[in-house]
């Protein structure tokens, strides 16, 4: 496990190309997923920015909260072609991603899923799934466990 002690948005971006490495080490027959568990306000939605950032991708990337689910086309060149962003916020379980075509969507090796708050979905995420913990440490640090 590494844990990366977090002061700022610059931040994140460490912690994101982190994320990046394990991704490309492991192997997949499908989508890429990281999952993404802490309280509200740790620097989830932070972290898929600076992913974004990393990555590429134009326009903001905002939570998806009220809406489950964000996509966002990465820049060709990239290892996928589309970032997801899910908020499992609101689910109530794991049946709920059907209304999202979760099952479509880890299918296709073009996507980097990321989703926040993985453990309202017990048990869909594919053992491949690499999480990430985010922890308060003061209002203005996290700690993030990879």
């Amino acid at each position: 496990m590494e844990t990366f002690t977090v002061a700022s948005a610059i931040g994140m971006w460490d912690v994101a190309r982190a994320a990046l490495s394990r991704l490309a080490a492991a192997p997949r027959s499908g989508a890429a997923v990281l999952a993404l568990s802490g309280e509200l306000g740790a620097g989830k939605t932070a972290f898929t920015q600076a992913l974004a950032g990393v990555l590429g991708a134009s326009g903001p990337v905002q939570s998806p909260t009220y809406v489950i689910m964000k996509k966002h086309i990465l820049p060709a060149g990239s290892a996928w072609q589309t970032l997801v962003h899910i908020d499992a916020y609101r689910l109530k379980d794991a049946a709920d991603l059907a209304a999202i075509a979760w099952a479509e969507l880890l299918q296709n090796p073009g996507n980097l899923v990321v989703i926040e708050w993985p453990e309202r979905v017990d048990g869909a995420l594919p053992p491949g799934a690499i999480w990430l913990k985010f922890e308060h440490v003061d209002p203005q640090t996290r700690r993030v466990s990879l």
